[in-house]
């Protein structure tokens, strides 16, 4: 994928994740339309197919029963976070970014759960782990530029 769009993400996912921070929450209407203008741009410039599309949204599809089973310890707005950053970086991309997303998040819960005393039912803010995850992407794409 080009680092033009790796970019992109990063910059959407900033306010995604002040969002998150602010409100607890993720505005979907938003995220809805930058799915369907990167699909629908990737689409018409023969960048991808459909079923191209969908498979690069797999780790985000992949989350939908987990955001209704796990009484909403992955939120909806998680779950279309993902799926947006499938369309605009692909499987392998997307992959990697829940990958250290999940990671950063699963620290910082056990440091809550361990030194803060907080119980496993308190929630946190996971885009703030998701920019962390695609900061930490885009410096090793740029050092492997290099």
């Amino acid at each position: 994928m080009s680092i033009c769009w790796e970019i992109l993400i990063f910059i959407f996912i900033i306010f995604w994740a002040a969002e998150d921070v602010r409100t607890g929450s993720v505005g979907w209407p938003g995220m809805v339309l930058l799915g369907i203008m990167g699909a629908t741009a990737r689409l018409l410039t023969g960048k991808a197919s459909v079923p191209g599309l969908v498979s690069s949204m797999l780790p985000g599809l992949l989350l939908i029963p987990l955001s209704f089973a796990g009484d909403r310890y992955i939120g909806g707005g998680d779950v279309l976070g993902f799926l947006v950053c499938g369309i605009y970086i692909g499987f392998a991309g997307t992959f990697e970014l829940m990958m250290l997303s999940f990671a950063g998040a699963g620290i910082w819960g056990l440091f809550l759960l361990k030194i803060r005393k907080k119980d496993r039912t308190s929630g946190f803010p996971f885009f703030p782990f998701l920019l962390a995850a695609q900061g930490i992407r885009l410096v090793l794409m740029l050092i492997q530029n290099m």
